[in-house]
């Protein structure tokens, strides 16, 4: 057994107390999430394909299957599958409790 490390975060962004909601988010080929935030930070890691992600400034960014990053609350974003292939990624929230 071995451990490739894809994310290691110090945060004082957590919400407590906290929701943990995780999904398996798949796209197909072409398809986006259109702009949109979330209330609480989120850890993304990208199982299958490949996706860009466009943030509110412009800037962008390639995920690619293993990798995964830390996502801090609130920040504008629209995630689209510009590969020909499926898509699949799971995304840990971590969202205020209500």
């Amino acid at each position: 057994m071995w451990a490739d490390v894809v994310v290691d975060v110090t945060t004082d962004q957590i919400p407590r107390p906290t929701r943990v909601h995780v999904n398996m988010d798949h796209w197909d080929p072409g398809a986006e999430t259109g702009k949109h935030t979330h209330p609480g930070p989120v850890v993304f890691v990208m199982l299958d394909g490949e996706l860009e992600e466009t943030l509110a400034d412009g800037t962008k960014r390639t995920i690619k299957a293993g990798q995964a990053y830390w996502k801090p609350p609130r920040q504008e974003h629209n995630v689209k599958n510009v590969s020909g292939r499926p898509a699949r990624g799971l995304a840990v929230h971590l969202d205020p409790a209500r």
